[in-house]
């Protein structure tokens, strides 16, 4: 497999517009014409996600595909070819999306998709999360918002308390009798969860 940085300008264009591709939920093929293209579309109508991916990465060939295109289509042998196909799949995705080929520039990452989730999950619970769109689970979910500085019951930010000179026996006492739980305490006075419930009997 070759690494993205590996790709040159029209390869790393054509595999963001492929990426797109693959994303896109397959569509009852009958509600598609399954006849030849006109000139305007060469691949025809089909299914968006089902055929779209794999006829477009095959029609421009390697990096993305060593099979022969379909419908009699040559394989791409100059960056003149490569252009083209890449326009083609852009216009594809454009008209199945609604969006113009400017959007395909802003690809999420996973990163950012990660940073999306925890955002948009704040106040969830771990539940809530895992029988949602999202579909991550419980134990994943929770280690995503503990590595964010979040609270992996709720997903809300948690303020470190970094008071110079903090007894933190005492403030571990307080937090618990605040309602918060060992792991919240933890992520509070940034301590382990076991450190805690020793601060916890020592404060006792």
């Amino acid at each position: 497999m070759i690494h993205p940085r590996q790709l040159n300008p029209l390869d790393s264009r054509m595999r963001r517009v492929l990426i797109q591709l693959s994303l896109i939920s397959a569509i009852p093929a009958a509600t598609y014409d399954r006849t030849a293209g006109s000139d305007d579309d060469p691949l025809g109508r089909r299914p968006p996600g089902d055929y779209g991916y794999d006829e477009y990465a095959r029609w421009y060939g390697p990096p993305f595909s060593d099979q022969l295109p379909l419908h009699g289509l040559p394989q791409c042998v100059t960056d003149r070819d490569r252009e083209d196909c890449i326009q083609a799949a852009e216009k594809e995705l454009a008209h199945l999306r609604r969006h113009e080929p400017a959007d395909l520039e802003r690809v999420e990452t996973h990163d950012q998709t990660r940073e999306r989730m925890l955002r948009e999950t704040e106040g969830w619970s771990l539940q809530d999360v895992a029988q949602s769109s999202w579909r991550v689970s419980v134990t994943i979910m929770r280690r995503a918002r503990i590595a964010a500085g979040r609270d992996p019951e709720t997903g809300l930010t948690v303020h470190h308390d970094d008071t110079p000179g903090i007894d933190l026996a005492s403030r571990a006492q307080q937090l618990k009798q605040q309602g918060m739980s060992l792991r919240q305490i933890a992520l509070v006075l940034s301590v382990h969860k076991f450190q805690v419930q020793r601060l916890l009997n020592r404060a006792a």
